[in-house]
């Protein structure tokens, strides 16, 4: 492909030793999958360009398809990419403690294969992309629902050969992603290259069918675990292995899933395990980050296994989990695979939602319905997440990733500011959260801050939203360049009241001298010095502009403890959701009317899956 200087992006992050094909904009030779691009049409109107592409006529030869992992791991099936040599991406071990001595110890060994379903993001606002090159500057600029602009403005001017300083990508306001958005996607590619050849902006809008077929699916995993217990409940070791449908190449962040070997103790005290990973390459559409990429997979199994074993040895599975947990006295606790928890008591969190659901009596009522024919059950699920995407220290964990928090915190003349962030909300709630942050450091009115994200032209280079990362990272590289602010103005304080920098004391939006509130002198006042040379410390730069880029020491660890009480109908198997229970400590919460509308997302999507969700495919010829 001549105007393309590279292909798509494929990250090395966790698991760096795949195998991967070049993956071009738009099939080359052959239709790996349904919904990959084949031609560009480009018209004045939608109604015009779907007449021409109706006109269009491509010739295929049917291949024989690979639609399922068991299928691609025959060893006769047809290989999807010649230059692989199988179907096989990667096959990596995760391992810690003595899994065999385990399995010798054990008195109960239990057996289960779990099935995800691959799933469909389906985000209430498609993908669009509008690009306008300009011949004359020879600039690019995109405006794209994309999770990542900052990425897609690097790939842009490596793909089409445009220097990077050449390239702006504007991502606006985006209504959802879930991980969904968090490639660079052919479309943005291709509407880019028509924009250059044509001379003129265009634009590019999915419908609900290009959504389904083209936008990444997320899950789509069989993961088969050996479990090793005791008949006291202790579980001593997990042998188990993850194979991955990758679809028909590896997507940019297609194998981050892997994550999930590296945390599928949660909050548990495992003595061993063994893990394996397998990505596997079919004729689906790729796979990607999907709500947690990896690490709700790892949390359903650790919580299937603790059911398991409960239903194997008649123990309550409260009990089970109980007798398993790391102890808060253990904390820092480094797990099997080399990550260190930073803190938590995970009793707490499971002990507050059995007292809202009145746990004692439930059981009672459970027993009573049954005899009425009437079905109640009782789900557990007790986690521990790995957020804050972003550690740059090379451990199995991290393999040095460094996805660093970035900001920018401006405070004009008049005092009022202008904060840019490098990440970009599809829903989250970054504009009043990160607003709140500064209001806090600097005693600012909230009607007073401007947070700014998603242009690429305006600020340092950011890294973009996704592995629940933003109020962790961002967020404090946001606290850390109020906090040089803040520290600045009281310099100029110190100044201006002919004080000792030490004697200075700044509350709610002033400074002033120990002792002395009612000598003050506002940040607006200190703001206005800050931009006047005369005002100033001798030697002092002036401006009030703070950046900062985090590199985090760790990831966070959030955790909590959810319960589901359902009703099952006896003869259909209907389910209904009755009550639902969520407690959750994700440390301080910024803004808890967003960290509720981020648990009631997270919710729905979980129900879901469990009951409602799933991309089939039909048995049918592909084609090539």
């Amino acid at each position: 492909m001549p105007e393309f200087q590279s292909p798509l992006p494929v990250t090395t992050s966790f698991v760096p030793e795949k195998k991967y094909p070049n993956h071009y904009p738009i099939a080359t030779d052959r239709v790996r999958y349904v919904g990959e691009p084949v031609a560009i049409v480009v018209a004045t109107s939608k109604a015009a360009a779907e007449d021409a592409a109706e006109r269009l006529d491509i010739r295929y030869q049917p291949l024989p398809p690979v639609l399922d992992i068991e299928a691609a791991l025959k060893k006769d099936s047809p290989v999807l990419h010649d230059d692989v040599g199988s179907n096989i991406a990667y096959d990596i071990k995760r391992t810690g403690g003595d899994i065999e001595a385990a399995f010798r110890d054990a008195d109960v060994r239990i057996k289960q294969r779990i099935i995800q379903q691959r799933l469909i993001p389906v985000a209430v606002e498609g993908r669009g992309v509008v690009a306008d090159y300009k011949k004359f500057a020879k600039t690019l600029t995109v405006t794209s629902s994309t999770q990542i602009p900052h990425f897609v403005k690097i790939w842009l001017g490596v793909i089409l050969g445009i220097p990077e300083s050449n390239v702006r990508v504007i991502a606006p306001d985006v209504g959802g992603g879930f991980g969904s958005k968090i490639r660079v996607y052919p479309e943005e590619v291709l509407v880019a290259l028509a924009s250059r050849r044509l001379g003129r902006p265009v634009k590019w809008t999915e419908d609900r069918n290009e959504n389904m077929k083209a936008t990444h699916h997320g899950r789509s995993q069989i993961w088969d675990v050996e479990i090793a217990a005791k008949r006291d409940g202790k579980v001593l070791g997990v042998r188990t292995t993850q194979y991955l449908d990758l679809g028909g190449y590896c997507s940019q962040f297609g194998t981050f899933q892997a994550i999930a070997l590296l945390i599928i103790q949660g909050p548990y005290k495992l003595p061993a395990f063994d893990g394996r990973g397998v990505g596997v390459y079919t004729n689906r559409t790729p796979t990607d980050a999907y709500r947690g990429a990896g690490r709700p997979e790892a949390t359903h199994l650790i919580e299937r296994i603790m059911d398991l074993v409960a239903q194997e040895i008649g123990m309550d599975p409260v009990e089970v989990r109980r007798k398993n947990f790391i102890a808060p006295s253990e904390q820092p606790f480094t797990n099997l695979l080399g990550l260190t928890y930073d803190s938590g008591d995970y009793r707490i969190t499971l002990d507050k939602a059995l007292e809202l659901v009145d746990y004692p009596e439930f059981r009672k009522d459970q027993v009573e319905a049954r005899k009425r024919g009437k079905y109640l059950g009782i789900g557990f699920c007790t986690y521990l997440e790995i957020c804050g995407l972003g550690p740059s220290v090379a451990t199995t964990a991290a393999a040095g990733i460094g996805f660093w928090g970035m900001s920018v915190v401006n405070l004009h003349f008049t005092g009022k500011a202008t904060v840019i962030i490098g990440s970009s909300p599809h829903g989250q709630g970054h504009e009043t959260t990160f607003a709140q942050i500064v209001a806090n450091e600097l005693g600012l009115p909230l009607e007073d801050i401007d947070v700014v994200h998603g242009d690429t032209a305006i600020g340092p280079m950011g890294m973009d939203t996704y592995g629940s990362r933003s109020a962790s990272v961002d967020g404090t590289a946001v606290y850390l360049s109020s906090v040089k602010v803040r520290e600045k103005a009281r310099k100029i304080a110190a100044h201006l009241l002919e004080a000792a920098e030490a004697d200075i004391v700044y509350e709610d939006g002033k400074a002033f001298v120990k002792g002395t509130p009612s000598k003050a002198v506002t940040i607006q006042e200190i703001t206005g010095a800050a931009f006047q040379p005369h005002r100033l410390p001798p030697d002092m730069e002036g401006g009030m502009e703070a950046t900062t880029f985090f590199n985090p020491p760790n990831f966070v660890w959030p955790f909590g403890a959810h319960v589901a009480l359902v009703e099952i109908d006896g003869e259909t198997g209907a389910t209904r959701v009755v009550r639902y229970v969520a407690v959750d400590d994700c440390g301080t919460r910024i803004n808890p009317m967003v960290v509720d509308g981020q648990l009631h997302g997270g919710i729905a999507q979980g129900i879901g899956q469990a009951l409602y969700e799933e991309a089939v495919y039909a048995q049918q010829s592909a084609r090539g």
